[in-house]
């Protein structure tokens, strides 16, 4: 249910207005902490991640006051309106109320009225002038107005002393720090953040919960700059330090060893991630039991971490667990149930069994339309998610229709040059790129290049994939380009030197990029060099995704068929059984990887004279597709040719496998996107950006905006 849902009757019709009677001093200590706790979540870039933004403030404040979620927000800021206009308010309550129903100009311009009546009164009182100072600096923090708010700031840190009121002026040099963060200024923020610990530390000693919660505050901050290390080593103490204490709080505890697990994680310590995931899960058990939905969001990172470390058939049964638990406890169409369900679609697109994570996708497609609408954004990023799978499974019609009605449905519901609309024409690009409209692909594609270029630069990763994607085009109907051929090929050769540059030569990042140049010099002859590339991205997905993946093996077949095509036959067979004897572990036979595998090993089998055990692997290939009656009936009908050509006595003609080793090369062409990145554990994941291209995308538990670790309680 919404947290703006209507239920407490706002002045909704039919329903009477809520009385906050009895309720007055947690009202008023709502809307007096309300703006810090904006203030300091992070900036959303459109409406509906302000709206998950204004939760993420507003919910931890109604659970510390006792105020009730459902509802209640709608209904304070109908109060709010109407209170505005009451003359017995004074200007700082004004000011609150203000910021409160979004009035940032008024808020900043009567919280500085504020603090000049404070600073000039003849009882002057530090406090109300700090505060006066904050909010007008909260307020032009919403704003974007960054100096104006810093100069504020910096007004109000020049009235505090940490001798004199620590806590205060703590709250001001926190206030600092965050601001600089938004201004990209890290150095100034964890310098504040260490000199604010140095002070809670020196005054109410290293273990106290508040030093601690600074403590934790910087090892976030650190966490953010990617300095692990460094964040590692302070969840560790903060945790042994709050393991000693006899009366520690078991929420802190929780906190810690959630950041801890996600810090281990980023350094690819996935089994003592593990650990602490476990270590959570069995407190959040005993404290609300094994059904709550804490223990669910606890246990999607658990099999996360599962995932990681290449235990795929122990993060799939954790996944289906979790996903029948929500069910069973919460019903089909709750939030819980719908995360598990985009988590488990996740798994399976990620291991490549495409037509498990589509039937994912389709439930929950048809769960959310029926909860949220069927515009909502949850909705159509879930349709997305099924398109790709649509693409991936070679059904780009059906892909090519969901689509058009995403897009359609964005174009709208957002502004033109949104960039969920970019992914979607992509997407909507290769569908028709695979479909042979070749014109309608060109249009989408250069139209999502322009907005991203304009949008997000043209060395953002987003941007580079697009581009990636168009040079693939041309590269592969050169009848397109003319004399500009040339030209456009080398685009997919700058767009690998960018991505190089950016992330360094053996990142994961480079992988889609160099696929295609792979896949390029191969059309034009140049096959030793398309070589050396598909055998460097062999080499990066075991170092980013272990030697089992069906990724890498699928990078192991690339190398493999261009041997083959340089007639280095025993070199080829090898890396087929090589990849063969590890899909055989880890994939079903009627996978849509394993058809496409053992097709190519029939290939290489046949051209390297072991015409009996090609055919064997062909009636094996035959049998798989034969499982699912309508896909690759083109595979179909080129295996049983070659099956009834074998048992005729005859010698397969050389040309009739080398028109089955045609028809697969095109498949090394990597439709790419940018990797969906991985989050935190605050917020379901809804509105995930949909993958773009056929790329294997990482299982992912939460959306990107939370990617931040966990702040600690605040201390009684």
């Amino acid at each position: 249910m919404s947290w703006l849902s209507p239920l407490s009757g706002a002045g909704t019709k039919g329903q009477p207005e809520k009385d906050f009677r009895g309720q007055e001093m947690q009202v008023a200590a709502l809307l007096r902490e309300y703006p810090r706790a904006v203030s300091f979540t992070p900036l959303a870039r459109d409406k509906e991640g302000e709206i998950r933004r204004l939760f993420m403030a507003v919910s931890p404040l109604l659970d510390r006051f006792n105020l009730p979620l459902d509802g209640l927000f709608e209904a304070l800021q109908a109060d709010a309106k109407k209170r505005l206009d009451a003359k017995k308010l004074t200007t700082i309550e004004r000011a609150r109320l203000a910021f409160f129903v979004h009035d940032y100009a008024s808020a900043c311009a009567l919280a500085l009225k504020a603090g000049d009546t404070a600073h000039q009164s003849k009882h002057r009182v530090v406090s109300e002038v700090v505060d006066a100072l904050a909010l007008a600096a909260y307020s032009a923090q919403e704003m974007r107005r960054f100096e104006d708010a810093r100069r504020y700031l910096k007004v109000a840190a020049g009235e505090t002393d940490p001798k004199v009121d620590l806590e205060l002026w703590a709250d001001i040099q926190a206030s600092m720090a965050n601001l600089a963060y938004l201004q990209n200024d890290f150095q100034f923020q964890l310098a504040v953040l260490r000199e604010i610990h140095q002070q809670y530390s020196l005054a109410l000693g290293p273990s106290h919960g508040k030093t601690l919660r600074y403590q934790n505050e910087l090892a976030a901050a650190l966490y953010d700059q990617k300095q692990d290390a460094a964040a590692e080593k302070e969840y560790q103490e903060i945790l042994q330090r709050l393991e000693k204490q006899k009366n520690a709080p078991p929420d802190a505890i929780l906190v810690v060893r959630k950041n801890l697990a996600k810090v281990l994680k980023s350094l690819k310590r996935d089994v003592d991630a593990e650990v602490q995931w476990r270590q959570v899960i069995a407190q959040l058990k005993d404290s609300y039991g094994g059904q709550h939905e804490k223990v669910i969001v606890a246990r999607n990172s658990l099999a996360f971490c599962l995932n990681d470390q290449g235990r795929y058939a122990d993060a799939e049964a954790e996944l289906v667990s979790v996903m029948d638990l929500a069910r069973k406890a919460y019903g089909n169409d709750a939030q819980a149930t719908l995360t598990a369900r985009h988590n488990l679609g996740a798994f399976y697109y990620d291991r490549g069994r495409y037509t498990e994570a589509a039937t994912q996708y389709q439930i929950l497609y048809e769960n959310e339309k029926r909860v949220y609408g069927p515009d909502d954004p949850s909705t159509l990023t879930s349709y997305s998610f099924l398109g790709s799978c649509m693409n991936d499974t070679g059904k780009h019609a059906k892909a090519e229709e969901i689509f058009k009605h995403v897009l359609e449905r964005q174009l709208a519901t957002l502004p033109v040059d949104a960039l969920e609309t970019q992914a979607t024409r992509n997407n909507l690009g290769i569908a028709y790129r695979e479909q042979g409209k070749l014109k309608e692909a060109e249009e989408q594609y250069r139209i999502a290049l322009s907005v991203r270029e304009r949008v997000l630069g043209p060395d953002h990763e987003r941007t580079l994939a697009v581009r990636n994607n168009l040079a693939v085009l041309y590269s592969s109907h050169p009848e397109m380009l003319g004399d500009a051929r040339k030209r456009e090929i080398s685009e997919l050769k700058a767009t690998l030197a960018q991505l190089e540059a950016q992330y360094g030569r053996g990142h994961a990042n480079t992988v889609p990029s160099r696929s295609n140049l792979a896949s390029v010099l191969e059309s034009l002859g140049q096959l030793p060099d398309a070589e050396k590339e598909y055998r460097d991205i062999h080499s990066i997905l075991i170092g980013e995704r272990g030697r089992e993946h069906p990724e890498t093996v699928k990078a192991l077949m690339s190398v493999a068929i261009n041997l083959m095509r340089q007639k280095r036959m025993n070199e080829s067979e090898a890396l087929f059984r090589e990849g063969y004897g590890i899909l055989e572990k880890v994939l079903e036979p009627e996978d849509d990887q394993m058809i496409v595998f053992r097709h190519n090993f029939v290939i290489c089998l046949a051209n390297n004279q072991k015409v009996m055990e090609a055919v064997q692997q062909a009636e094996l290939v035959c049998q798989a597709i034969r499982s699912r009656p309508g896909s690759n009936a083109a595979m179909l009908a080129s295996m049983e040719n070659f099956i009834a050509q074998t048992r005729s006595t005859m010698r397969p003609e050389q040309n009739a496998v080398g028109s089955i080793l045609q028809s697969l090369s095109s498949q090394g062409n990597l439709q790419v996107g940018t990797s969906i990145p991985v989050s935190g554990n605050t917020l379901p994941f809804q509105n995930q950006t949909p993958p773009e291209g056929t790329i294997s995308r990482p299982l992912s538990v939460t959306p990107p905006t939370t990617n931040a670790v966990v702040p600690l309680p605040a201390s009684p």
